[in-house]
């Protein structure tokens, strides 16, 4: 019985090398994969960050933009003369 075990394995270990190959082959392309996938993702959250942050300097130069026109506009009507008999809202 021992012969025939022994022969089994011998039949069988071929099989087994190519199995382990191909295991160790999936791991190695996982880990590929997954390296890519991690690096992606890192790549659009920053991508995403630095969008926010121009985002968000674009809103404040618009803000800052707007309070200077509204004082600009104080100041000049500010400065006109009062005019009777108009009225004003």
């Amino acid at each position: 019985m021992y012969e025939a075990q022994e022969q089994f394995y011998k039949t069988i270990k071929p099989f087994q090398d190519t199995a382990v190959q191909s295991m160790k082959s999936f791991n190695e392309m996982a880990t590929v994969v997954n390296d890519l996938v991690l690096d992606l993702t890192e790549r659009n959250i920053q991508f995403g960050l630095k969008l926010y942050a121009s985002g968000e300097k674009v809103m404040q130069d618009a803000f800052k933009t707007q309070q200077q026109f509204a004082n600009n506009y104080v100041q000049l009507f500010a400065g006109l003369p009062f005019i009777p008999g108009k009225q004003t809202k």
